[in-house]
This record gives C-alpha cells, structure tokens and sequence, in this order.
C-alpha cells in the first residue's frame, strides 16, 4: 500500500468517497435512523403504548448496527489511505483512529442544534397528544 504522499489518484478519489459516505452516514446515525425506526415501528403496531416499547428498543438496536457499519467504511478508509498501519510510540504500539471519531461527534452537534431550532421553531404543536 502507498504512502498518504504517495497515494494514487485512484485512491484519492476512494479515501474521499469513503469521507463523505463517513460525514453523510454520521447525520444519519443521529437523524435518520431513529426517524426511519419510529416509522418502521408506527406502520406495524396499532396502541401508543407499543410504539413506545418497540420504539426504545428499535431505535438503539437499529444505531447500534448502523455505527458498526460506519466502523467498518472507517476501518476501510484507513486501509485504503495507507493510515491503517500501526504505529510505534514510547508506550508501545498503538492504533490509529481515523475520521469517524471527529465526525460523529460534529455530526451530533449539527444534529443536536437540528432538534433544538426544530422544537422551538418549527413544532406545530399538531402531533399526537402526550401520554403522560
């Protein structure tokens, strides 16, 4: 495998396709799985109260495997940059962790700031009734 220095167009373009599937897959871990889990759910169960218990189930079952495919394109990302490689420090070896890390964590940001400019600007307040 090349050097990052060294790296072929080819694998240029492969390590930035894999970056954007990455940035894309880490909104949708926060915004788009549950929404598409709470859909899923709503369409197969008739009570409120099923759409609540399969809800809190669904949703981190389905982000639990979605994130291990998102570790996966990383760990393909790092073979694919040459980055994969490990690393020989003091401590003894180590290995390097890639871009998921930061984008996830951005990814929750944007997400996070989403919800909030959606509950205080765009809440109609039209949704089903509470049922606490």
């Amino acid at each position: 495998m090349s050097t990052r220095r060294g790296m072929r167009a080819v694998d240029r373009a492969a390590a930035g396709f894999l970056l954007v599937l990455l940035a894309l897959g880490s909104l949708w871990l926060w915004i788009g799985m549950p929404a598409l889990t709470l859909w899923v759910v709503a369409e197969i169960v008739d009570t409120p109260a099923q759409h609540l218990t399969l809800g809190l189930l669904g949703v981190p079952a389905g982000m639990i495997l979605f994130a291990s495919l998102l570790f996966w394109i990383n760990g393909l990302y790092l073979r694919v940059t040459g980055a994969a490689a490990v690393v020989e420090e003091d401590e003894g070896l180590r290995r390097v962790r890639g871009p998921l890390e930061p984008l996830l964590l951005w990814s929750l940001v944007i997400a996070l700031i989403a919800l909030i400019a959606w509950f205080f600007f765009a809440a109609d307040g039209s949704g089903p009734p509470q049922m606490i």
